[in-house]
């Protein structure tokens, strides 16, 4: 199993998640409020933003979906886990 973790504008987190549950890429994702500091093109930039974690057993189908990432430079992290047998089990079903 595996974790994204997606960082997206503020207000499009919800129709990102829902196209990645519709595609069958995943079965959840949470949306977390969150505020980014970080430098871009030798500027520090503040922003609200909304992280998308996402549990799948399709890392490749997520990775595929996200190529319409709404930044120029998106960071998809994805880390493999392991999560207790039940949950393992809808995941992959």
């Amino acid at each position: 199993m595996w974790v994204f973790y997606i960082p997206v504008p503020k207000g499009t987190g919800k129709a990102l998640a829902r196209k990645l549950v519709e595609a069958g890429a995943c079965k959840c994702v949470n949306i977390l409020e969150s505020q980014s500091i970080y430098e871009w093109e030798g500027q520090i930039h503040e922003d609200d933003e909304e992280v998308l974690i996402v549990k799948t057993a399709n890392p490749e189908k997520v990775k595929k979906l996200m190529k319409d990432h709404p930044y120029e430079l998106p960071a998809i992290l994805r880390v493999e886990v392991e999560a207790n047998e039940e949950y393992e089990k809808w995941l992959k079903a």
